[in-house]
């Protein structure tokens, strides 16, 4: 399982790195220190399994990432973790994320229940496939194929 942490501390991102090990064994964790990198990183890994982005009080950068995700065809769940915790940013983080995770006390016990809540909510669902009944014969075109 492959995540990308944007965070302005590498720190951030290897202590998440730790916590989301209850999760999954195989978890990787990259790092972003900023707008730049987390798109270039986004480009090369489209086969990331969550962003974890940290918000500062300027949502725009989270936004914009978000976005470059989504219009590259990434479409993964989204933890935005507000490092402020004014309503505004709550809000404005709530209104992109699939999934808000303040950074208080409780941060590094609550990201993997969000990461996980998130990733089993996201999950593609198994398609079923309806059969016809015993006794009337498979159609020649369903047993060509």
């Amino acid at each position: 399982m492959k995540f990308l942490y944007v965070a302005i501390e590498r720190q951030a991102a290897e202590l998440a790195g730790f916590a989301l090990r209850s999760i999954a064994p195989d978890v990787a964790v990259s790092w972003a220190a900023g707008l730049g990198q987390a798109k270039r990183w986004v480009d090369e890994n489209r086969n990331v399994s969550a962003l974890i982005i940290e918000v500062e009080s300027d949502t725009r950068s989270f936004e914009a990432l978000v976005g470059h995700a989504r219009s590259v065809g990434v479409k993964v769940p989204v933890i935005g973790i507000p490092l402020i915790g004014t309503s505004d940013v709550m809000m404005s983080v709530g209104t992109v994320a699939d999934e808000v995770v303040p950074r208080n006390a409780a941060f590094l016990d609550e990201l993997p229940k969000a990461v996980g809540r998130v990733l089993y909510l996201t999950k593609p669902q198994v398609q079923q496939i309806t059969l016809p009944p015993r006794d009337e014969p498979l159609s020649r075109q369903s047993r060509d194929t």
